[in-house]
């Protein structure tokens, strides 16, 4: 491909991308046809019928998840827009969509048993992951569309998005969402984030010590005197 070419990526969003369901069928198969060797292939062959039937089974739940999302929040037709898998559960989903100046989100539950009712809550310590994901997801009709607004134009997000490796970041996000603090001092800080990894950073309306540790989160420091790039 020439280097001047438009690049593409393409996703089905169909699996999370740590998914202990489809790690486990793959490593119990593999762990039964070693143990019982004389029945290796007939083992191999259906546990790779049940991968893909559980892989099936998530495409058909990200097509209901996707017309529910199109329904809740209809994106304009040049936004971008997705729904995408959530951690422990193919019924579990987080809906994107691009507008004029704004990014919209919704956490929503299309299984039988969706009982959550609020917002996923940022995991601070181990011990809130797991409630954090029973309780964010709630079913279609009582899910919440919430909205991030996008940054305006400024001398120092102009600056930021000089750099190279600002457009390296912006190569891997496919939701991002940039900030900009100005400072006391007269500086600015400008951040940008994937929000496809709600609700496992920092948000950007966080400025602590904890926030600068965040996932996948890119950071530039300006002062009055010199810039600091700072990756996260």
């Amino acid at each position: 491909m020439a280097d001047d070419e438009p690049r593409h990526r393409y996703a089905l969003d169909w699996v999370f991308i740590l998914d202990p369901i489809f790690t486990l069928i793959a490593l119990s198969t593999l762990a039964m046809a070693l143990v019982i060797r004389d029945q290796a292939r007939t083992i191999a062959l259906r546990g790779s019928a049940l991968l893909f039937a559980y892989i099936l089974f998530c495409a058909a739940m990200h097509a209901r998840a996707l017309a529910i999302w199109r329904r809740l929040d209809p994106a304009p037709v040049s936004g971008r827009m997705a729904v995408l898998p959530q951690f422990l559960s193919p019924f579990r989903w987080l809906g994107l969509s691009e507008h004029e100046g704004e990014v919209r989100y919704a956490f929503f539950d299309v299984g039988p048993f969706a009982t959550g009712g609020g917002e996923p809550r940022t995991p601070r310590v181990w011990a809130d992951v797991l409630p954090s994901l029973w309780e964010g997801y709630p079913p279609p009709e009582r899910a919440k569309v919430r909205t991030y607004r996008t940054a305006q134009p400024s001398a120092a997000l102009e600056a930021a998005q000089r750099l190279p490796d600002w457009s390296v970041y912006l190569a891997f996000a496919r939701f991002p969402l940039e900030t900009v603090h100005e400072e006391p001092d007269g500086g600015a800080t400008v951040i940008v984030q994937d929000l496809r990894f709600l609700p496992w950073f920092n948000g950007p309306w966080e400025r602590t010590a904890v926030a600068a540790r965040g996932g996948h989160t890119f950071r530039v420091e300006f002062t009055r005197e010199v810039s600091i790039g700072d990756e996260n």
